[in-house]
């Protein structure tokens, strides 16, 4: 199934330029667009573009969806009645990473946009989709109930032929969201350094073999390597042509992807930075397992001395 064994970061959370849209031939969009159908008929959290338009329906004026890209792409054109909260915005931290903010902060940013309890909030990117999944985390995390995820993004949402708007919908008046945090969704250091030694926990990192192995450092740590005793399945083996963009895989090609991962074993997943492993969170979830995200992952993971790291099949 192809597991190895084996401060500051705007630039990680930066999304694709639109202009990229332009360059993606009509017939791959649209078979993109057809690939995302099988979770919708699941029933799952992974909606496409008619089933969103359904739900536009069902939840009325529960619906709050968010555009996880950077503003200037927004600005240029967002799914109607869709409301900006940025990856890079949300995770922006006074210390200089990206790490999840003080709860107080987040429930500021969510009210801000129209975001209650019982609202209905549907995520989506260019088409990434580990942007949107990050921000699914956090709601996650914060106790908000149901959240989904446009499979494939704005690639879906075109290959669908369905509109786009400019400019800003009208400010919100901000809403009644109170978090409940859900600590279970969250590993921490500590948290991590313990399941080295814990049977019932598993650690799967989702970045490239390359990173995973220690042959390949990014500039902003300063060591390579990974967590001792961490499963490697990159996370861009989740997507249909398993590139940067693109929907997510049908649920069963995912099931084969993940089959041999326990499900009597809590995973947390962790990369670079906290985003590819929050869609790695997503899928797992689905597909029925225990997870949580690792936010702090590697980079958090690297800078302290007193923590192993391993390379090869350590």
């Amino acid at each position: 199934m192809g597991y190895s064994q084996v401060k500051k970061q705007p630039n990680h959370l930066a999304t694709t330029d639109s202009a990229m849209l332009e360059r993606i031939p009509h017939l791959i969009l649209l078979l993109l667009g057809l690939l995302v159908a099988s979770w919708a008929q699941a029933g799952s959290r992974l909606i496409d573009p008619e089933g969103l338009e359904a739900l536009r329906q069902q939840a009325g004026n529960r619906l709050v969806i968010l555009d996880a890209r950077a503003r200037e792409a927004y600005l240029k054109g967002h799914l109607p009645g869709a409301r900006h909260l940025s990856a890079l915005e949300a995770f922006s931290r006074e210390d200089g990473t990206n790490l999840l903010p003080p709860v107080n902060r987040l429930q500021a940013l969510l009210r801000a946009r129209g975001v209650s309890n019982d609202s209905v909030v549907v995520l989506y990117d260019n088409g990434e989709n580990y942007l949107a999944a990050r921000l699914l985390w956090m709601l996650d995390v914060l106790g908000h109930e149901d959240n989904r995820l446009l499979n494939g993004g704005l690639y879906s949402w075109r290959a669908a032929g369905m509109p786009l708007e400019e400019g800003e919908p009208p400010a919100v008046q901000g809403d009644n969201f109170v978090p409940s945090v859900q600590p279970e969704r969250l590993a921490t250091k500590l948290t991590v350094r313990l399941a080295m030694e814990n049977p019932a926990l598993l650690l799967l990192d989702v970045r490239s073999p390359q990173e995973y192995a220690g042959e390949k450092k990014l500039p902003d740590v300063p060591r390579a390597g990974h967590i001792p005793g961490a499963l490697n399945l990159p996370w861009t083996r989740n997507l249909v042509g398993e590139g940067e963009l693109g929907p997510i895989k049908p649920r069963e090609a995912l099931r084969s992807l993940y089959g041999q991962l326990p499900k009597d074993r809590r995973i947390i997943t962790y990369c670079h930075l906290g985003g590819h492993s929050a869609m790695a969170y997503l899928i797992l979830r689905e597909l029925g397992h225990d997870v949580a995200v690792y936010d702090g992952s590697w980079y958090e993971w690297s800078h302290d001395p007193r923590l192993p790291a391993a390379t090869d099949g350590e």
